[in-house]
């Protein structure tokens, strides 16, 4: 294998932990929608211990009615900004994508360098998509 190849796939499964907490970490510092959702989530869990104990305890939990609904309430937060930080990684996975393949250049007879024919086959759309989402990656 040549020295110039870059196994992406094993950089992102090694180092994955880290990109996601870097992506919540980005998120929470860029996006108000996904801050204010982690705030509600937040005063939930402190206004309604039993959010807590649902999710980190053991044994039998009894709820009222009120506990019930801000426990919906929470994890309908969660569903959300679970969905933003899948987009972001989606987003992000385009930027790496295409910074593999720029590395990953073949060399013609000739000696030119060619992209790989991947570059050819990614769908136009969804580099425009990664182009005008741009403040989702950075």
């Amino acid at each position: 294998m040549s020295d110039s190849y870059f196994d992406l796939p094993s950089r992102i499964e090694d180092d994955f932990a880290e990109i996601d907490s870097d992506i919540v970490m980005d998120l929470l510092n860029t996006d108000e929608d996904y801050a204010a959702l982690s705030d509600r989530m937040d005063k939930l869990k402190t206004q309604y211990p039993v959010i807590e104990k649902v999710n980190e305890g053991s044994g039998e939990i009894r709820m009222t009615a009120e506990e019930h609904r801000a426990y919906v309430a929470y994890l309908s937060h969660v569903r959300q900004m679970e969905d933003m930080e899948r987009q972001h990684i989606y987003f992000r996975g385009h930027t790496d994508a295409v910074a593999y393949l720029k590395k990953s250049k073949r060399s013609d007879a000739d000696g030119t360098e060619t992209p790989c024919r991947f570059l050819i086959l990614l769908p136009i759309r969804m580099l425009y998509l990664h182009i005008s989402q741009r403040s989702i990656c950075r």
